[in-house]
């Protein structure tokens, strides 16, 4: 058995979990669900919406903890680097900050 799942159930999955509710901004999860309904056009394969195992495997955080992670020593090394990264889905300003949301490597 099989249920659609639609951007808001996507995003109230993760709003009213209690381990999970701080893991997207609204903007990041919007992208990531669109990221993995492009995933499925491509394939054509349904992608099972386990939200523990999404949340695992992509991340969102502000740009300066993704240089903190990945210990970039400057903004130009982590320009560069993420303008090549294959595991970048986006980066984007909300509410005045800057993020990155990837595919944890």
């Amino acid at each position: 058995m099989k249920m659609q799942v639609t951007f808001n159930d996507f995003w109230n999955m993760y709003k009213f979990s209690g381990d999970y509710q701080k893991c997207y901004t609204v903007e990041g999860a919007r992208k990531l669900f669109e990221y993995l309904e492009s995933i499925e056009e491509q394939t054509r394969q349904e992608i099972e919406f386990q939200y523990i195992v999404i949340a695992c495997e992509y991340k969102e955080v502000t740009i300066e903890k993704y240089k903190e992670i990945y210990k970039y020593n400057n903004d130009e090394e982590c320009n560069d680097r993420l303008d090549d990264d294959e595991f970048i889905i986006d980066r984007y300003v909300f509410d005045n900050q800057e993020y990155v949301l990837y595919q944890e490597h």
